[in-house]
């Protein structure tokens, strides 16, 4: 679909930095947004967004979660240049539209590394196709209707190696489960992937000879229903990464530790570099961060996790079982069909302890299953796939002292080099998690806005916390409610916000417990885990 056709439908004006705004008298309606496109840009790139939804009163504001990525409203309604700072972050955002009357939901705007373009229509099959410019490029893109099928040329050398990355339903939350498609140019599909990392699709193509070859992207709902064909709509936005060098595939290990440099080496296609030493962000705020290595045409996630990672080592005829330390973590992979790994680890007490294995989030395409055996290779515990999920984890009774064995294998007996995995070996902790329905608030100055705020104690977590709302303006109180281990609050508390003036901004809402400086979790939208900021009007 093009820009153009999105432009005219909504506009928003005026650019707010993160931090707060005030406006008039809170009304009915606030502006209503579904999706921007492109959604996302380059890191150092200036480009056009179109809104789709609809805004009553011009102008609106945008508020974004970095600084660094910059909205600048253009004269059309609905045109906005958004210029994206070099120091921006790699990953995910969230942006705002909000008018003196609401806010729209937190939406996603993806920062890349590489240069980016708009798919142009019509662009169906080989005749009519979207130029690609030189490699790696991103093309933003979307598959507007049913039937539509959006087609790309790329030249190849002989023995040349592509990558076809299709980003929609993970990370843009698009309703569409995507398929990639390489094409010769008699229109024979010389490779297919449906479903690398959750619905969204990779293809790793090598040339046999040179010439030019044709990626198609075609998608299906992301909920099967009747539909025959290939099926589209407005939402059905994609961001689709071409490469043939630069592509940093994964990294062993597949996580870092929040302090020091951490090594790595870097698997992919045609990498300039084996290894990279790599540093967190000294504001680093999440259990997740986008791998930032310059010249790169990928930044893959990788999670951040407080205990010791090490990297499987090579296996030695007669040697010993390699050990994971509890807690801890090991990186490994499947290198050929039938391949079984092998662990040890010795739990410090009688205690429950999780194993977890990840793959296919990371896009590698291991199906994983656990088994673990005592020192009589008499099987303990095994487990598959979890809550219908490729990637697993197991939780078992331990006996104080008792060395165990872990075995590691693929559903499938299927391996190869991207066979790649990550196993955590962890004491079950009594752990806590706040979550609420809604990241909008609204009401009026001087009564009462309530927030219901929804307690989930796992694995026996049995401490009284502090709920309270966090980054308010001195004109908006909100008193902290204690959430008791047993009775009413154990599972929900409700906080009341009385703001004095007017105000229109953000705030988290934050969990603390006395006396434990170390502990805070902060609350997330149940629809999406990734938005902590919600967003309060008060008039």
């Amino acid at each position: 679909m093009s820009i153009g056709k999105l432009i005219g439908q909504v506009g928003f004006a005026w650019t707010l930095a993160a931090g707060s705004l005030v406006s008039g008298p809170l009304l009915a309606a606030g502006p209503t947004l579904k999706r921007i496109f492109p959604a996302g840009a380059g890191r150092g790139q200036t480009v056009e967004v179109a809104a789709l939804g609809d805004a009553p009163k011009w102008p609106v504001k945008v508020w974004c979660d970095d600084t660094h990525v910059k909205w600048e409203a253009l004269p059309d309604k609905g045109k906005f240049r958004v210029s994206v700072e070099a120091a921006a972050r790699l990953g995910i955002h969230h942006v705002r539209f909000i008018d003196e009357d609401g806010a729209t939901d937190a939406l996603r705007f993806l920062v890349g590394p590489i240069s980016e373009q708009n798919e142009v229509e019509p662009n169906d099959d080989q005749k009519k196709l979207t130029p690609v410019a030189s490699l790696p490029r991103l093309i933003n893109g979307v598959l507007e209707k049913r039937g539509d099928v959006d087609t790309f040329a790329v030249t190849l050398q002989a023995n040349q190696v592509l990558v076809a990355s299709l980003e929609a339903n993970e990370q843009l939350r698009a309703p569409v489960d995507a398929t990639l498609q390489v094409l010769s140019a008699g229109g024979v599909v010389l490779a297919q992937n449906l479903d690398s990392r959750g619905l969204d699709p990779l293809v790793v193509f090598h040339a046999s000879q040179a010439g030019t070859y044709f990626v198609r992207a075609f998608g299906f709902p992301e909920t099967p229903d009747s539909t025959i064909g290939y099926a589209g709509g407005e939402g059905f936005v994609y961001r689709l990464s071409l490469a043939t060098d630069g592509w940093l595939q994964a990294v062993k290990p597949l996580a870092v530790t929040p302090t020091g440099n951490n090594e790595l080496q870097l698997l992919g296609v045609k990498l300039p570099q084996s290894t990279a030493s790599v540093t967190l962000p000294e504001k680093y705020s999440h259990t997740s961060w986008a791998l930032d290595l310059p010249g790169l045409a990928h930044a893959p996630l990788i999670d951040v996790l407080p205990w010791p990672q090490s990297v499987e080592p090579t296996r030695v005829a007669g040697g010993p079982m390699p050990s994971i330390p509890v807690p801890g973590s090991i990186t490994g992979a499947i290198h050929q069909y039938n391949e079984r790994d092998f662990y040890s680890f010795v739990p410090k007490s009688a205690q429950k302890i999780r194993i977890s294995l990840s793959s296919r989030r990371f896009g590698m395409p291991m199906d994983g299953v656990l088994r673990v055996m005592d020192q009589n290779s008499k099987q303990v515990a095994r487990e598959d796939d979890t809550a219908k999920q490729a990637d697993t984890k197991l939780t078992f009774q331990a006996t104080a002292g008792t060395g165990y064995i872990l075995e590691v294998t693929d559903a499938f007996n299927s391996g190869g080099p991207d066979w790649v995995y990550r196993i955590d070996v962890e004491p079950v902790q009594p752990e806590l998690a706040l979550s609420i329905k809604s990241d909008r608030l609204s009401g009026k100055l001087n009564e009462a806005i309530e927030v219901a705020v929804t307690i989930d104690r796992r694995d026996g977590f049995d401490k009284p916390v502090r709920v309270s709302a966090v980054g308010l303006p001195g004109s908006v109180q909100c008193e902290p409610v204690v959430s008791e281990k047993t009775g009413d609050t154990a599972k929900e508390v409700k906080l009341k916000l009385i703001a004095k003036e007017s105000y229109s901004g953000p705030l988290t809402i934050q969990a603390t417990i006395e006396g434990d400086e170390t502990f805070s979790r902060t609350a997330t939208l149940v629809s999406d885990s990734l938005v902590k900021d919600l967003w309060l009007i008060a008039k």
